[in-house]
């Protein structure tokens, strides 16, 4: 008999409360929440002047990457190649070289300083640096026992710095979230551990099967398609038809 209200963990917020909290704001980036003395402007004042010689970096807060859900470093190096790789435009935006990545004290808020950034760029001689800060947030759901569902909500928060000057020139978001249904019970059968996008998908497909880690296939995916979502909106910037 299925339950006749959700019961969600105490660390988490409510799956309703999220949707509206980030689809309410999904043009609008929160990098400023991680950068102190920095700050970032509504909108670029005019069209940024191209090409665009820039070094690429990814932050991740301490919190963040105490999750299971957490990208592995070979996950990460391959989301930064991702966007290097779509920025290959040398009439546009070129990526110079990625950084060494970055891990923010606590939860990252006003962690990440200018000072910080010129000296990870010192050494590459980089005027300018895209710094992109990995976050999420997770919904849980009691299903019928045995089953749970996870949901997870990825933002990938992104700045174009210029370190000469300190200033903010472009600043970006990408965000997704994806699902997960498991059992309590550990048994893994042909339909559970699985992975799917938002909720119209759980029950009839397509879905992910999971051989692994659900919680580590959960956040691969999820990451993986905010990065996806970064890049179409800075291409959209970057490059307007």
């Amino acid at each position: 008999m299925r339950l006749k209200a959700e019961r969600l963990h105490a660390e988490s917020i409510p799956i309703v409360a999220l949707l509206i909290a980030l689809g309410g704001c999904a043009t609008t980036s929160r990098i400023g929440d991680f950068l102190a003395g920095m700050p970032v402007p509504p909108a670029p004042p005019h069209q940024l002047a191209t090409p665009i010689r820039a070094g690429l970096v990814l932050a991740m807060p301490q919190v963040e990457a105490q999750k299971p859900t957490a990208p592995s470093k070979a996950l990460q190096e391959k989301l930064m190649e991702r966007i290097r790789k779509e920025f290959q435009d040398p009439q546009g935006v070129e990526i110079k070289q990625i950084l060494p990545p970055i891990t923010l004290p606590g939860d990252g808020v006003a962690a990440l300083t200018l000072e910080r950034l010129r000296g990870m760029a010192k050494e590459a001689q980089l005027g300018k640096v895209f710094v992109v800060v990995a976050t999420s947030k997770t919904a849980h759901r009691v299903l019928p026992y045995p089953l749970f569902e996870v949901q997870l909500f990825v933002r990938m928060d992104l700045a174009l710095v210029d370190l000469t000057a300190g200033q903010v020139l472009l600043a970006e978001a990408g965000q997704e979230d994806y699902d997960m249904i498991d059992r309590y019970d550990g048994v893994k059968d042909i339909l559970y551990p699985r992975i799917f996008y938002r909720t119209i998908t759980k029950w009839g497909g397509p879905f992910k099967l999971v051989d692994g880690d659900p919680y580590v296939a959960l956040g691969e995916e999820t990451f993986s398609r905010a990065t996806d979502q970064l890049v179409m909106r800075l291409r959209e910037r970057l490059h307007p038809s």
